[in-house]
């Protein structure tokens, strides 16, 4: 598939994501940390970008942080944006959960990150009204 996207010049978007209940029908992978090393670990190209998404990253025991400390930012193509507790995935606007949004721009920053954030939540005035907070973060 990575060779098709280099053909093509498509840029594939790889997220993390989150786990699933012990007894549902499906699983995805990547959940966590280790999982998400099999692919990167793996495949090295341009054409194959990380969409670090946080709030799923929330949901493991490594947290959000875990996976910048493990993959960096530079092969990450979008940070997708959303709170939640960290109990379960929920698609809760910034400031609803427990996501600590200061320290995570802060990362990104000190990181050298400068490229696209994209927002699952709300609607739309919930989107321009975060979107405004968060441009005072980079």
């Amino acid at each position: 598939m990575v060779e098709r996207a280099e053909q093509a010049e498509i840029v594939i978007f790889f997220e993390n994501h989150n786990r699933e209940p012990e007894h549902a029908e499906i699983h995805y992978i990547p959940h966590n940390v280790a999982e998400t090393h099999w692919f990167f670990d793996e495949i090295r190209s341009p054409y194959f970008k990380w969409a670090f998404n946080v709030a799923h990253g929330h949901l493991v025991p490594e947290g959000w942080q875990g996976f910048l400390d493990a993959f960096g930012v530079e092969n990450i193509g979008q940070v997708r944006l959303n709170d939640n507790t960290g109990e379960y995935e929920i698609h809760l606007v910034p400031g609803e959960g427990t996501i600590d949004f200061v320290d995570l721009f802060r990362q990104l920053n000190t990181r050298g990150y400068n490229d696209w954030f994209s927002l699952g939540f709300g609607d739309d005035t919930d989107k321009v009204r975060v979107r405004d907070e968060f441009a005072g973060y980079l």
